[in-house]
């Protein structure tokens, strides 16, 4: 286990977050939904036009969940560039509260209106349920 980064040092890649975040974000600017969305169907649409959202709305919805292991790996590297051990505990505290993530996924499903949550909000888009294209005239 210890060779997989879990242990008492795990330690987040922020390789890792990167990938992670930068491949959310292109699903999200490019085709409006993620894989996971793409299986049950959701795809994520700007509120006010109702099409894909701009990169700045993909942007703000990816970051803001990210933003807890963004602030750890921070507090952490200048904890230990500083020799500030103050930081590096400040980080793992912040860093914990990604946990706080799927928590607030139910929360705006079953207490806010229009189930969005907080990114949701922020970005001003909304999740729903994929919208049928329109069928090509075949009677040509």
């Amino acid at each position: 286990a210890e060779a997989l980064g879990y242990g008492p040092d795990f330690n987040i890649n922020p390789a890792i977050i990167t990938i992670f975040g930068g491949f959310t974000f292109f699903l999200l600017a490019r085709y409006g939904r993620t894989a996971g969305q793409a299986l049950f169907e959701l795809e994520v649409a700007d509120v006010a036009t109702g099409s894909l959202p701009r990169k700045r709305q993909a942007a703000i919805r990816v970051l803001i969940p990210l933003s807890f292991p963004i602030i750890d790996i921070l507090l952490a590297w200048a904890g230990n560039m500083f020799s500030m051990p103050a930081l590096v505990t400040a980080g793992d505290i912040v860093g914990f509260g990604f946990f706080l993530v799927p928590i607030a996924v139910i929360w705006a499903s079953v207490r806010t209106p229009a189930k969005r949550t907080v990114w949701d909000r922020a970005s001003s888009t909304i999740v729903r349920y994929r919208m049928p294209r329109a069928k090509l005239d075949q009677s040509a």
